[in-house]
């Protein structure tokens, strides 16, 4: 009876050990990744408080790339990372000087300055995709200029838009297929789905600047 409750004992104990040595060895941005995906407790995991309770540990709430935030995966049992991406403020500064101390006209969709100086929207599109590792990276960038940003990135906007830029934005894109998607159909109950995803982490690197990785985009791909 010991052998078997020995070999029972360890065939539960070894998968967790695994499970925790993989999970302690992934870089930070997974482990914040599972946090994200962490469902609370009580009725914050109940329709419709799960959205906003899951948006708020992000970076944005939305943004113009994403208007209605990221998508509330609760699972991603085969998330894959791919390799890390790194905007300098070398590469950043020449875009966001374009802008730099001047206001958003979305009538107009561009930034007005001093004396009326008009920018447009697709001048610096067109200036950060150059910049940028991809034209993802510069449609993140977007959305934290005119997003609407959770409390962690309450004061993200307003330094970039007075060129106190950080050191480095680093990106963590990661993409898989089977992740659980709790759909919204507008009335309760949400409605379980397996998609295909797709998004990013994003960590600030530079004084004051805040350094924890957070999601900063997450959609689902081909629906």
């Amino acid at each position: 009876m010991r052998t078997v409750s020995w070999v029972v004992g360890a065939a539960v104990l070894v998968p967790l050990l695994i499970w925790g040595w993989t999970t302690v060895n992934r870089p930070p941005a997974y482990r914040a990744l599972l946090e994200h995906l962490r469902l609370p407790d009580g009725a914050d995991v109940n329709y419709p408080r799960l959205g906003l309770t899951l948006r708020s540990r992000s970076w944005l709430l939305s943004g113009p790339n994403q208007p209605e935030g990221t998508a509330l995966f609760v699972r991603l049992p085969d998330v894959e990372f791919g390799p890390l991406r790194i905007i300098n403020e070398r590469e950043l500064r020449p875009s966001l000087a374009l802008i730099v101390g001047s206001e958003w006209d979305a009538r107009r969709e561009g930034w007005v300055g001093a004396e009326g100086r008009f920018v447009s929207k697709a001048q610096v599109r067109d200036s950060l995709e150059a910049a940028c590792p991809t034209p993802a990276d510069a449609r993140l960038v977007f959305d934290l200029l005119l997003g609407q940003p959770t409390a962690a990135a309450s004061t993200v906007a307003a330094r970039l838009m007075k060129g106190d830029l950080p050191v480095a934005m680093m990106i963590q894109p990661f993409s898989g297929t089977r992740g659980l998607l709790m759909r919204d159909v507008g009335r309760p109950p949400y409605k379980e789905a397996e998609r295909r995803y797709e998004g990013c982490m994003l960590a600030f690197s530079g004084p004051g600047w805040p350094e924890e990785w957070r999601l900063a985009r997450l959609s689902v791909v081909g629906y």
